[in-house]
């Protein structure tokens, strides 16, 4: 499971679907981190949109994880 940290930047991967956002290139901010349960989800604000959103780390993957494995 990802450790992400307030200042991180990510992009969204939806498993269920077999999305992967991050081709888009539109990175979010990890804003803040709170676990419910057995679950953590992260605040992202995305590039170029107003409102933030919670999400699961199951979702998200870290920019510099992405482009690593696509060098």
């Amino acid at each position: 499971m990802l450790n992400l940290k307030p200042g991180d930047l990510v992009y969204y991967v939806d498993r269920a679907l077999g999305r992967n956002y991050a081709s888009t290139k539109h990175a979010g901010l990890v804003l803040s981190v709170r676990k419910t349960s057995n679950r953590r989800t992260h605040k992202i604000k995305w590039t170029g949109q107003a409102e933030t959103m919670w999400y699961d780390v199951l979702n998200l993957i870290r920019v510099s994880e992405h482009n690593d494995a696509n060098v």
